[in-house]
């Protein structure tokens, strides 16, 4: 059954919400602020991204509208990746004002945007051979390891959102609590009751990255893989960083249930993961599962924003095709 045959529902207790694109006055602001030029817009998704030079390097300006992040969820997000860079990962450098201030807040008529400028990580994007080459998934396993290890020393002075009240969660389970797809909202229902009654400890649940899909991933001879976008960073079970990089592969090769090459991915993953810390069979079986979980927030999210209308035009196309795959997945593959 494709989404195409699919009635999407108006929320209507839910109201259209103006997220225009920054204003020519307040980009050149940010120009004048950072020493920008050669802007070129990129996506509006979860936020506004552009494209920029700044003596000579690439960087990149991202706007956050006060729907997506609190700016204390945001300087707690570049807490986190400032912890990982002392840790010696290869993360996105944040680049402050003169006066060093690492995000400024913009106003225009009743429009806020929260802005950060990132220095661009060296390298390319994983082809989609690379991302599924024995030698890569460990060298990401062993990675993903270290950077939890790292996470359980991280001590933030303001604080990420837990996986059940971050945003992404929050916008899906209220387009879900007025979808007619009731089975969708039931499925994701059982699955995020059967997260709550794992053991949560120490070892297995602190801050993770969330979002480990090759356009988060840059790869540069004889240098580790670099890691950006930590805008979904949440604390959660670790094992679910794992899910999420079987759930991305699955989604750019449009597999439909989790099947034998996906679990020769995750053999791979698991040996590089294991290479620097233990990992129980217990909780690698719960992959399938959180892999589930994904496809149900990313279809109640993606309708969330479909009816509030904030994507840009530009990726109207990819958000179906998107919405399509995760429907089409989750109903294909019922079971842990």
């Amino acid at each position: 059954m494709l989404l195409a045959s699919l009635s999407i529902v108006s929320l209507t207790t839910m109201k259209k919400i103006e997220e225009p694109l920054p204003s020519d006055a307040i980009l050149a602001h940010c120009c004048e602020t950072w020493e920008l030029s050669d802007l070129v817009f990129v996506r509006k998704m979860e936020n506004i991204v552009y494209a920029c030079q700044r003596h000579g390097q690439k960087v990149f300006l991202r706007f956050t509208t006060p729907l997506r992040r609190t700016i204390p969820q945001i300087q707690a997000e570049l807490d986190f990746i400032t912890h990982l860079a002392q840790a010696h990962l290869r993360v996105p450098h944040i680049i402050p004002t003169r006066h060093d201030q690492q995000i400024i807040s913009l106003q225009e008529g009743k429009q806020t945007y929260a802005t950060v400028l990132f220095h661009c990580v060296d390298g390319e994007h994983p082809s989609i051979e690379q991302t599924q080459s024995p030698t890569f998934l460990k060298e990401l396993g062993r990675l993903i390891a270290i950077m939890h290890q790292v996470s359980q020393k991280f001590e933030p002075i303001s604080t990420r959102e837990h996986w059940d009240k971050e945003r992404g969660i929050r916008h899906a389970l209220e387009a879900a609590s007025q979808t007619q797809q009731k089975q969708m909202r039931l499925m994701l229902n059982d699955v995020m009751q059967w997260i709550y009654s794992l053991d949560k400890t120490t070892e297995t649940y602190s801050l993770i990255h969330a979002d480990l899909n090759a356009n988060n991933l840059y790869v540069k001879q004889a240098m580790p893989i670099g890691i950006i976008d930590f805008d979904d960073a949440c604390y959660h079970f670790h094992i679910f960083d794992l899910a999420i990089v079987i759930y991305a592969m699955a989604n750019r090769l449009g597999h439909l249930s989790h099947n034998e090459l996906e679990q020769t991915w995750l053999a791979h993953l698991v040996d590089g993961y294991r290479s620097i810390q233990p990992l129980s069979s217990q909780v690698i079986a719960q992959i399938p599962q959180f892999i589930n979980f994904a496809c149900l927030r990313l279809y109640f999210w993606l309708e969330y924003h479909q009816l509030l209308d904030t994507f840009h035009k530009d990726a109207l196309e990819r958000v179906c095709t998107l919405k399509i795959w995760a429907f089409n997945r989750i109903n294909g593959h019922l079971n842990p």
